[in-house]
């Protein structure tokens, strides 16, 4: 498996890719969230190293009807996700309109692992008052 979860400085939980997404990265990912979802606390995730290469079949459409399914409670307890992006490739795929547009939750690019964790945890700092 490609992902690595580090849930170490809970209520900011890491994520880092080693290489393409794979369906079995996007399992644990939708179980390690849902997981956070029913605990019924605010979190916010920093994508501290992203997939390379490309993704596995149907692994969009995975995520995006994941999404969809669970679009109110990201709403109400995913504070953000950082991403930090070290290429610009993957800074324009994540800029892009419609990935923005289709997440219940703020995205952001940061070029910085610092810069990324310091805006997640403003944001659940903001969710709590």
């Amino acid at each position: 498996m490609a992902l690595e979860v580090d849930e170490g400085d809970w209520p900011l939980v890491r994520l880092r890719y080693r290489g393409a997404l794979t369906a079995a990265d996007v399992t644990c990912f939708q179980s390690a969230l849902t997981g956070y979802l029913d605990r019924g606390e605010c979190f916010a995730v920093v994508v501290a190293e992203s997939p390379r290469g490309r993704a596995d079949r149907g692994t969009a459409k995975r995520q995006m009807a994941w999404l969809e399914d669970e679009r109110d409670r990201l709403a109400e307890l995913h504070a953000g996700m950082a991403v930090v992006a070290d290429d610009d490739e993957l800074a324009a795929a994540r800029r892009s309109a419609k990935a923005r547009d289709l997440s219940p939750y703020p995205m952001r690019l940061f070029a910085r692992l610092g810069e990324a964790e310091s805006w997640a945890w403003r944001r659940l700092a903001s969710r709590r008052r």
